[in-house]
């Protein structure tokens, strides 16, 4: 039963409405994208295709000590994945179903699954559970382990540095709790500033861990850009520099080799987010970095052995990489099935298993993708003498307009960055047998257009 509080009073109509959001938005969903032929052979060296899941039921997966990965459904079914093989095979199903429920990979290589909605449905009050269960990969079977002291889904699980777990949030109640492996028991430990529901948490460099957004219970349309420090050490809960895009849930935070957090897109208010922000532990600030080309939201995001994240699916599909050293965003191979809600895991060489519906991928990293392709021109018009048009394609964001190889200053058209830019010339009008390239920020360059007339 839930602890009884002035949260209890909250609107719960309007909490189950912001709730089956999060439930519709999580849900698998495949596009078929055709590739073409000309990108085909390239995207087959980045991309291998390994088997076929036996259910499309997958929202958590994680690499055993063995080096298997075991993928767990919210219906309850798991299935473990042998990267020697490329094979999937059934293991032990779930005591209950667990929809918005938590998975945690223990220190002593066992995986916890706790809370979420017993019987999967999205979103009864009724059907929070409170209960955990423990995989045994030695045994490939699922027991019950001590009962968390608040029903919680749409919560979060960290594994900290002593080896408990840490939960936090999905309960509409400001309390945290530890799960303590040794014992099999969960104890409360200090309390968040306020309540979050949808929220994102990492561990930081220095143990400490890092949660931030979400949705405030007491009314689930107040999205929260607040961030608050929990210190294992001292159990206490203090707050730290707030979002710059404020208001940002169902998103996820990714601790970087430099120790920097990346938190990248997220929802608003019925809105996507298309901006990406970092955290800094040593100054406790906020700050933008470089966008990627597709909103995103929750998807998982992977730190490959080079530093860079890996980011796949959304609401446009796509894979991008995120360059911790220059803060920008780079579009690699494509996968043969675009996923909107996929799980990605390193596997033990390296490589990413990326699993969505009945299919499954590898991601290569350390295949080089093709030289990028260049930009090309179609059309380049004139407005006055002074603004360009240029239209195209394969223009990247930060694309620069050159005028007879001269640099002119440029932007990305908002509505249409990836085929139209916009320059500005001063000085004289531009006459027949000027020439435009347009250049990429990788220093591809497209062929010249030639004007063959006067600007008017």
């Amino acid at each position: 039963m839930m602890p009884t509080n002035k949260h209890q009073n909250h609107d719960r109509g309007r909490a189950s409405l912001v709730l089956a959001l999060i439930g519709l938005i999580g849900a698998t969903g495949l596009v078929n994208d055709p590739i073409s032929p000309a990108s085909a052979r390239a995207d087959a060296q980045v991309w291998t295709s390994t088997g076929s899941p036996n259910t499309a039921d997958h929202s958590m997966a994680f690499l055993l000590p063995d080096g298997k990965v075991l993928v767990v459904g919210g219906s309850g079914s798991t299935e473990l994945y042998d990267p020697s093989t490329g094979t999937w095979s059934i293991t032990g199903s779930l005591n209950l179903p667990r929809g918005a429920s938590t998975a945690t990979l223990l220190g002593n290589g066992k995986v916890l699954v706790a809370g979420g909605y017993a019987n999967n449905r999205c979103c009864a009050f009724s059907d929070i559970t409170n209960t955990a269960e423990l995989y045994d990969p030695a045994t490939g079977e699922w027991s019950f382990t001590g009962n968390l002291n608040l029903r919680r889904a749409h919560h979060t699980a960290t594994l900290l540095s002593n080896g408990k777990v840490l939960f936090t949030g999905g309960a509409f109640d400001t309390a945290a709790e530890l799960y303590d492996p040794a014992t099999g028991m969960c104890s409360l430990t200090g309390k968040l500033s306020e309540p979050r529901v949808g929220h994102a948490a990492t561990r930081l460099q220095d143990g400490k861990v890092l949660v931030a957004g979400g949705c405030e219970s007491e009314d689930c349309f107040s999205i929260l850009g607040s961030a608050e420090l929990y210190d294992p050490n001292t159990e206490n809960w203090s707050a730290t520099g707030d979002l710059n895009a404020a208001r940002r849930w169902l998103t996820t935070l990714t601790t970087l080799a430099n120790g920097n957090v990346l938190l990248p897109g997220g929802l608003g208010l019925f809105s996507l987010f298309d901006t990406v922000e970092l955290y800094n532990p040593a100054t406790g600030r906020w700050s933008y970095t470089g966008s990627p080309r597709n909103n995103r939201s929750g998807l998982p995001a992977t730190v490959l052995p080079s530093g860079q994240v890996l980011v796949v699916g959304g609401w446009y599909g796509g894979v991008e990489l995120y360059n911790p050293a220059t803060g920008k965003w780079n579009t690699t191979a494509s996968p043969k099935t675009v996923r909107r809600a996929v799980t990605a895991t390193l596997l033990s060489d390296g490589n990413v298993l990326v699993v969505g519906g009945q299919s499954a991928e590898i991601y290569h990293p350390g295949v080089l993708y093709p030289a990028p392709t260049a930009p090309r021109i179609i059309e380049a018009s004139v407005v006055k003498g002074i603004k360009l048009l240029i239209t195209g394609e394969n223009f990247d964001d930060g694309s620069v307009i050159l005028l007879n190889r001269k640099e002119q200053k440029s932007k990305n058209d908002p509505l249409y960055p990836g085929t139209n830019l916009i320059g500005k010339k001063a000085g004289k009008k531009i006459m027949a047998g000027d020439r435009v390239q347009v250049r990429n920020p990788d220093g591809t360059l497209s062929e010249e257009f030639v004007f063959t007339g006067p600007s008017t």
